[in-house]
């Protein structure tokens, strides 16, 4: 697997159009309730913070290094400041994904494409789009604990935004998993239909989300989409 010419880097952030927020998917779907945080929270205590930022700092460093390689550019040099430790388990997940991405018969079109539904009214940053063998599809890199079915809520909601601005028809997704779990790191691959019935799914969440707004709640996602507590409730670091 290589990235294509033409690829782009755009950052994550939240998006405002003539003044009217658009939200991103991971905030929308960050904000739902999950009553197993505060379980999993209980559980260890002092210690949540603590592992909830070292899986976010894996999380961050494992991107930055799968967008170097893709771009063709050295990432050996992990830079993990605060938890300088975690370098050699970024690079030892970089390794399993490496032997995936050599493995694969395809291409990387663009990477951290940030997408915009004007239809819908959101906003979104996805981790990669192209194609493995002949089928055209949307690509998101996970660290946390495990691959789950509502996963292709976030990747339905990017296709359509990226179909949108593209004219493009995808209606697959790949959710590429690398276990931050010592020593083999091991890597899993499950591939998700992005169809309407799905996407209807988001959009009540979509609705829900803005009822939501509207009652003045507090709909600031409390982790980072790229793998912390969507970690079950048994993650661990």
């Amino acid at each position: 697997m290589y990235l294509a010419a033409g690829g782009t880097l755009t950052p994550h952030s939240e998006t405002f159009i003539d003044g009217v927020w658009y939200p991103s998917v991971s905030t929308i779907i960050g904000a739902q309730p999950k009553p197993w945080l505060q379980a999993w929270r209980d559980k260890w205590g002092a210690r949540a913070e603590r592992k909830m930022r070292i899986a976010a700092a894996i999380g961050t460093a494992f991107h930055d290094c799968v967008e170097r390689y893709l771009d063709g550019d050295e990432w050996g040099t992990i830079e993990m400041f605060d938890y300088p430790s975690c370098g050699r388990r970024v690079a030892g997940m970089m390794k399993s994904f490496i032997a995936w991405a050599e493995s694969v018969d395809g291409t990387i079109d663009h990477t951290e494409l940030k997408v915009i539904s004007r239809v819908h009214k959101y906003s979104g940053t996805f981790d990669a789009v192209g194609k493995i063998g002949r089928t055209h599809l949307l690509i998101d890199w996970k660290t946390g604990s495990s691959i789950y079915s509502d996963m292709d809520l976030q990747l339905v909601a990017y296709a359509q935004a990226y179909n949108e601005m593209t004219g493009s028809k995808i209606k697959d997704g790949l959710i590429v998993h690398v276990s931050k779990d010592k020593p083999h790191f091991k890597l899993k691959a499950k591939e998700f239909k992005l169809g309407k019935r799905v996407f209807k799914k988001f959009l009540k969440l979509r609705e829900m989300f803005d009822d939501m707004v509207a009652a003045g709640n507090d709909v600031r996602v409390e982790a980072e989409a790229n793998g912390i507590p969507s970690v079950s409730k048994d993650s661990a670091v």
